[in-house]
């Protein structure tokens, strides 16, 4: 009787062992999303658009920055959510698999997701360091942003 619970026990272990093997080979987080081109193009449109919303945060908040409108902790803790948000976005959209038909709109759309990432970085260096001779410098390069946000999202097909 022991050693058929403990042969058991070894079948059991090795079930698991190889289940939890089999799942993480198959899971997201064990290969890249190979979406659909429509789905692709649909995750390129939701990135683009909520990058330009945290570029349109952090440029706001620069903006109330000057009249000493926005506190210094809030200002901190927003500009590092719109950090931390546009760097998922990217991040996420940056590990999908495309089709080939998609890889010149993913090298643009990743570009221009990536240099955001890049810009709200600094925004928010400057407002923990709360160097304001840099503000307007700032944002104007989150309005140039903006644009290319705007660009990209016109080139990736409906």
């Amino acid at each position: 009787m022991r050693s058929f619970l403990l042969g058991l026990g070894v079948a059991l272990g090795v079930a698991i062992v190889a289940t939890l093997g089999v799942a993480y080979v198959v899971t997201p987080g064990g290969a890249p999303q190979y979406p659909s081109h429509g789905g692709w193009v649909d995750q390129a449109h939701t990135a683009l658009d909520s990058v330009a919303s945290d570029v349109a945060t952090a440029q706001l908040l620069l903006r109330l920055a000057e009249p000493d409108r926005v506190m210094g902790n809030y200002q901190q803790i927003v500009a590092l959510n719109a950090e931390t948000e546009a760097g998922k976005v990217s991040d996420h959209l940056a590990g999908e698999q495309t089709h080939p038909q998609d890889d010149a709109t993913y090298t643009r759309v990743t570009t221009v997701l990536s240099d955001a990432s890049d810009l709200l970085s600094s925004v928010r260096v400057a407002i923990v360091r709360r160097d304001t001779t840099q503000y307007a410098d700032l944002d104007r390069a989150l309005a140039k942003m903006q644009t290319r946000l705007s660009n990209a999202a016109a080139k990736v097909p409906s």
